[in-house]
């Protein structure tokens, strides 16, 4: 969104749900079209065909361009951000299973399941319906006083872009151990 929208309303959105908030297709936020960034390649090709054919490729030409490519950028971003997963609560919720955050923030994951478990259970995808919603959130205290706590080292360093780390296997290793 970098290459058409404004550099101020970029640099405002200090978060993945903020920029989740920016309307690509609002052209209030975009950059004029000469300002438009068309890409390295793209720009040295039409800086070459500037000069190898001068009549051919006129100012009016580059503007219809930059202009086209701002507004298919505004379109596809638009499109990304509606099927983005962020913009839907459970999944913005689902971090409170980063074991980064349930090394650091027990209180604000605690919340988070809840928030989880209000969605769920209204929806029917919890067998057992609200009344195993408490059971849900007593293991779950359980899991991070316990098991968190006892391997605080491992959950707090985690570390998501590293190959052999996957947060499925953590997960699930330290839960079927402690039968949480």
């Amino acid at each position: 969104m970098k290459s058409f929208i404004k550099k101020d309303i970029i640099n405002d959105a200090n978060s993945a749900v903020a920029l989740m908030k920016i309307d690509p297709l609002s052209r209030d936020s975009h950059k004029s079209y000469s300002k438009v960034d068309l890409g390295f390649a793209a720009e040295q090709e039409l800086c070459t065909l500037k000069r190898s054919r001068p009549n051919a490729v006129s100012e009016k030409h580059v503007m219809e361009l930059r202009i086209q490519c701002k507004d298919f950028l505004a379109t596809m971003s638009a499109k990304l951000i509606e099927k983005c997963p962020l913009k839907y609560s459970l999944a913005r919720y689902m971090s409170c299973l980063d074991p980064r955050q349930l090394a650091t923030s027990k209180d604000t994951c605690m919340q988070k399941m809840m928030k989880i478990l209000s969605l769920l259970s209204p929806a029917g995808r919890i067998r057992g319906g609200v009344d195993v919603c408490d059971d849900v959130i007593r293991e779950f205290e359980e899991f991070i006083n316990t098991t968190v706590a006892e391997n605080h080292s491992t959950f707090e360093s985690f570390d998501p872009h590293e190959a052999i780390s996957r947060v499925d296997v953590l997960l699930y290793e330290s839960m079927a151990k402690n039968q949480h």
